[in-house]
């Protein structure tokens, strides 16, 4: 996928790298894809994050791009997920954004981000959870959610040092992990019932 010209192709192929292997993988793949289309603000938008979660995203020339996008975009959300990694917004100004269920995950995503930097786990993962379950398959939020949550999931599981903690923690996890079963099992049935 990585040496196709095919932009889906590409597009697809560094979400992958993004979920799987980090965004430092990810980043010239979706580089390739914003020199094949220099519209293509999703690209913009996953270069900026890139940077972000590497703390090198002051002065990054993808967040100015996306900063200076306005309402006559269909990608002046992706202005505001600047802004807000940005720290440009208090945090529940920042979650009451969003027209649509859509721009509100993405909200909580970027939100979740944020608390992960700061080193607030729990809270990315009350924030990353709601997003998993329902954005579907079919959104690439779905999967960057997932992704992120399984990390911090892990994370907060091995810094439990007491046992009948751990074991509650996991009994947790597995609930949510049959929660997330069943979500997919309708979301394959709806897709059933469409065609």
């Amino acid at each position: 996928m990585e040496t196709s010209v095919d932009l889906t192709l590409l597009l697809t192929a560094a979400m992958i790298h993004f979920c799987a292997d980090g965004p430092k993988k990810a980043r010239p793949v979706f580089e390739k894809a914003l020199s094949m289309d220099e519209k293509n603000d999703q690209a913009r938008l996953m270069l900026f994050l890139t940077d972000w979660l590497a703390d090198r995203s002051t002065g990054s020339p993808y967040g100015q791009d996306l900063l200076a996008l306005d309402w006559r975009s269909p990608h002046e959300l992706f202005g505001y997920l600047v802004r807000g990694l940005e720290g440009r917004f208090a945090e529940d100004r920042f979650l009451r954004g969003g027209y649509t269920d859509y721009e509100r995950h993405w909200l909580r995503y970027v939100a979740a981000l944020v608390a992960g930097m700061n080193h607030n786990t729990v809270k990315a993962e009350k924030l990353l959870q709601p997003v998993v379950l329902t954005t579907g398959r079919e959104n690439w939020l779905h999967f960057l959610a997932l992704a992120r949550l399984e990390k911090i999931q892990q994370q907060n599981l091995a810094g439990i040092d007491d046992h009948e903690a751990r074991s509650q923690y996991q009994a947790q996890l597995d609930q949510f992990a049959q929660k997330l079963w069943n979500e997919s099992r309708n979301f394959v049935k709806r897709l059933d019932r469409r065609f």
